[in-house]
């Protein structure tokens, strides 16, 4: 969804009667309420998407998935491989979505 950002911008140009398009305003309205969901990673796991995320939504809002056991072993593996070896993200980065950020979400819902 965060790719989508300028394209979400224009929707409400498109439905709503009257709506006067402003992009940076409708964008920052968007970027908000983009704000309000967790990414999980899963199947997605690499430099670009981590870039992107970080950039749209945050860091804290990004958490470690791998679809377990829907997928094979081979993949989860790959997307345990490609967080460690990111070259965007540090350690404390790595930690934070592969430990912290879900551990917060569990405890807030808990």
């Amino acid at each position: 969804m965060p790719y989508l950002l300028n394209r979400m911008s224009l929707m409400n140009h498109f439905v709503t009667p009257g709506h006067i398009l402003a992009m940076e305003d409708d964008q920052a309205a968007i970027g908000r309420g983009l704000r309000h969901f967790y990414y999980d990673i899963a199947l997605s796991a690499c430099d670009p998407v981590f870039d992107l995320l970080r950039q749209v939504v945050g860091l804290d809002r990004i958490v470690f998935g791998s679809d377990y056991p829907q997928v094979p072993d081979s993949f989860v593996a790959a997307s345990i491989r490609a967080l460690a070896e990111s070259q965007t993200l540090d350690d404390q980065a790595r930690t934070q979505i592969a430990k912290v950020n879900g551990l917060t979400l569990l405890k807030r819902l808990c």
